[in-house]
């Protein structure tokens, strides 16, 4: 089932040097641009919970790590897997970008699959990924709609200047 076009824009939630939070046909987007804080985290589940109050039968959510960010403290991943806990059978499907290589990449992948494990997600429904692209056309795949906007949209809000914090809902 193919979602309504004017779904199709990127819509920010939330939005500082650090943390993008962005919704896109129903997805939840977090583009982590520096490492893990409580109070970056709390504006992450904040989205999460937005786009489920709009979409509370089938959100997804894509994580996406920045080269360079470290994975986040245990009392933050087990805070990131009570939030997928919590968002229930109407989160179907996330999708983790991890834009790091080399070790970095492979210390990431473990932490993220220890708290899949965590928030006792099924395989299928939890992906790994070193691209944006990829991710989106998995996404999509479940959701129905067309990746190659979030896409190019999500590459040029990452491009732009960051103006000063904000919060929208």
């Amino acid at each position: 089932m193919q979602r309504p076009s004017s779904a199709h824009r990127l819509r920010t939630l939330y939005h500082d040097e650090s943390l993008l939070v962005l919704e896109f046909a129903g997805v939840c987007i977090s583009v982590w641009r520096h490492d893990v804080t409580p109070a970056l985290f709390e504006c992450q589940r904040a989205g999460l919970a937005t786009v489920l109050r709009a979409n509370p039968n089938d959100a997804g959510f894509m994580c996406v790590i920045g080269d360079g960010v470290k994975p986040p403290s245990d009392e933050l991943r087990k805070a990131s897997a009570q939030m997928v806990r919590d968002a229930g059978a109407g989160l179907k499907r996330i999708a983790c970008v991890i834009e790091a290589t080399g070790f970095l990449a492979a210390l990431t992948r473990s932490v993220l699959s220890g708290m899949q494990v965590l928030a006792g997600r099924k395989a299928n429904v939890t992906a790994f990924f070193s691209t944006v692209s990829e991710a989106a056309s998995w996404l999509a795949d479940e959701l129905g709609f067309d990746p190659e906007p979030l896409v190019e949209q999500l590459a040029e809000r990452r491009a732009a200047p960051n103006p000063p914090s904000a919060v929208t809902r």
